[in-house]
Formats: structure tokens, C-alpha cells, sequence
């Protein structure tokens, strides 16, 4: 195998490493409450800065949850 190959699969077990890292450690995988917003039927994650709105009074405990009440995922932070 050469020098190039190497690094290569390098960095892409570095990168594989980090995606698993932040899919682990992202706020809705760790249960972290959702808020909706009643007026746009949109829900968002503690990460984004529509979070905290006047209107996200919502709350949810999971992606499904919110789904089922027909409530759409933010596409800024998409939780």
C-alpha cells in the first residue's frame, strides 16, 4: 500500500470517527426536549436560535412525537 493510499484511509477514519462523534453527542439524540412553534407548525432543536422565539411554546420529547402531532422540522437546524 502506498504512502497516498495511507493518509488517505487516515482521513477518512478521522472523519468517520468526528460524524460519529457529533451524531452521538447532537441535542436530539440525547433526549433534549423540541420546541414548537404554533402559528408556523415548525419545531426546532436547543440549537438553533429560533428556539427560544416568542411562539416555540411546544415542547416535545422526540423528532416522532413532533412529526405525529403535525408539526415540520426547522431547515436551519433540522433536528
Amino acid at each position: 500500500m502506498g504512502h497516498r493510499c495511507r493518509r488517505w484511509l487516515a482521513w477518512v477514519g478521522l472523519l468517520g470517527l468526528a460524524a460519529w462523534v457529533v451524531a452521538i453527542s447532537h441535542p436530539s439524540r440525547r433526549g433534549t426536549a423540541l420546541r414548537g412553534h404554533e402559528g408556523t407548525r415548525v419545531f426546532h432543536g436547543p440549537s438553533c436560535r429560533y428556539y427560544d422565539a416568542e411562539g416555540c411554546t411546544t415542547q416535545f420529547s422526540d423528532r416522532r412525537e413532533a412529526i405525529a402531532a403535525g408539526f415540520e422540522p426547522c431547515k436551519l437546524c433540522r433536528p
